[in-house]
């Protein structure tokens, strides 16, 4: 597929840049695609985080050091949880845990974004590596384009029916560039996730086979509305929410109080240390994913009409950049 039309409109936008002008001339079309596709996936990501909903805002908005606390708490326990069960040999109860904390960093995601367009103003900050490159392993089949039939959703993947047999195992080779920089290329690194700061706590506890454990904060009324559009979220549903917290905050049996009493059976340093260390790999040992590139045979350059440049020419174009990068540090006061 050639992209003409689209560079020569890059070119015009570009006039005034000559480094950028040749970047763009010399560029193959494939990295082109793949590097615009790439931003505009991250426009998308980012718009969307810009709308949520109005129970959402004002659940971040009240974002404060014992939620944040309880987030940690929440997400430590399904972690802890979903471990003891893999160790028992019932993956089932294991992934009921897993698509707990799938969809605790979902509707954590839908008010904070790294500091961007953050309605938490910066009182939540979870870190987690991207699920999509395991993910990618469970859903491989193509059309007739070669294009994968099943996009990947990250977080977002928490249906009923989810199996998360996927994170036992490496990453997809699609996901290769993505792996490689981060370093993480065998079963998915579930304990290098944090929260302000602070790895989630896994414990080693006792599993009941073919039982699940919740959390307090799993029945906070955010899950039943974090997901809803702004428009479909009328006024009649956000004071239903707010109804439901005061029951959530003020009931001497809902969750707020159950996780009081969780923390009072905690000493104030056994506290204030979870999470300080990050805990042993949860999964098993499998072989990684080969992140290394292999050598690729030189492949000829080519001028903005297609035609083939010769070696001396690209040394020459390749030089008058660095001359042009260096005038401009010079003019900059650079070293």
């Amino acid at each position: 597929m050639k992209l003409d039309n689209f560079k020569e409109l890059l070119l015009k936008k570009s006039v005034d840049n000559d480094n950028l002008q040749i970047l763009i001339k010399y560029m193959r079309d494939d990295y082109l695609v793949n590097h615009v596709v790439e931003s505009l996936e991250k426009m998308a990501a980012s718009y969307s985080k810009k709308n949520p909903n109005a129970s959402v805002k004002h659940f971040a908005a009240n974002m404060n050091n014992f939620k944040s606390g309880m987030i940690h708490d929440a997400l430590s326990h399904h972690a802890s949880h979903y471990k003891a069960a893999l160790d028992a040999g019932d993956n089932k109860a294991a992934d009921d845990h897993m698509r707990q904390i799938f969809k605790t960093i979902h509707m954590s995601e839908k008010f904070t974004k790294d500091g961007l367009n953050d309605h938490s103003s910066g009182r939540l900050k979870i870190d987690a590596i991207d699920p999509k490159p395991w993910e990618r392993s469970a859903y491989t089949n193509k059309n007739d384009a070669g294009k994968f039939k099943t996009d990947t959703q990250g977080w977002k993947r928490h249906g009923a029916n989810i199996n998360y047999d996927w994170l036992r195992e490496a990453p997809h080779e699609s996901y290769k560039d993505e792996v490689s920089r981060h370093g993480n290329n065998k079963a998915y690194p579930l304990e290098e996730m944090k929260v302000n700061g602070k790895y989630i706590d896994i414990a080693d506890v006792e599993h009941k086979q073919g039982k699940h454990t919740p959390h307090p904060f799993d029945s906070h009324p955010i899950f039943q509305h974090y997901n809803e559009s702004p428009n479909s979220h009328n006024a009649d549903k956000k004071a239903q929410y707010l109804e439901q917290r005061e029951t959530f905050h003020g009931d001497e049996k809902g969750g707020k109080a159950q996780y009081r009493d969780k923390l009072a059976n905690m000493s104030k340093e056994d506290y204030a240390n979870r999470g300080t260390e990050k805990s042993a790999p949860i999964h098993k040992e499998v072989e990684g994913l080969e992140t290394q590139q292999r050598a690729k045979a030189p492949q000829v350059a080519e001028g903005p009409a297609g035609k083939p440049i010769s070696q001396s020419e690209l040394q020459s174009k390749l030089a008058s950049i660095k001359a042009k990068s260096a005038a401009l540090k010079i003019r900059r006061g650079g070293k």
